[in-house]
Order: C-alpha cells, then structure tokens, then sequence
C-alpha cells in the first residue's frame, strides 16, 4: 500500500462516513473491521522491513498461487 499523504483514520471518523454515503447498515465493513483490516500483522511488517528489491515491469518476481488456474 503506498500514498502520497498520510493515511491516519480512526474508527469513528469511518463510521460516520459511511452513515453519510449509505442508506441502511453495512453486513460487513464498520470503522473498527475497516481500521483492523488495514493493519500489518508482524510476519508482514518483518518481511517487508528485510525487502531489498525494487519491483519494476522490467524486473518483476512472481507471486506463487495468484493468476493461474487449476491444473488438475
């Protein structure tokens, strides 16, 4: 995930926009799931912390298990 301003939203704050944006509740999404889904778990942050190479089209790794299909 990547921006160029800051991205510091609290619960609250996401629970009233979505009051504002929809008509009814949500099944799933609220500002407290919303705010725990954005967050790293530790193996993540640690790998990503250890990352040395830059990814560009030219130099791309693969992601194992995404874009293929069964291969049965």
């Amino acid at each position: 995930m990547a921006s160029d301003e800051p991205f510091a939203p609290d619960s609250e704050c996401i629970d009233n926009r979505i009051k504002e944006r929809i008509n009814g509740e949500l099944l799933y999404l609220n500002g407290d799931s919303f705010i725990s889904s954005t967050t790293m778990n530790k193996t993540v942050n640690y790998s990503l912390s250890n990352e040395t190479h830059v990814y560009t089209e030219e130099d791309a790794r693969f992601i194992y298990g995404h874009g293929r299909t069964h291969q049965g």
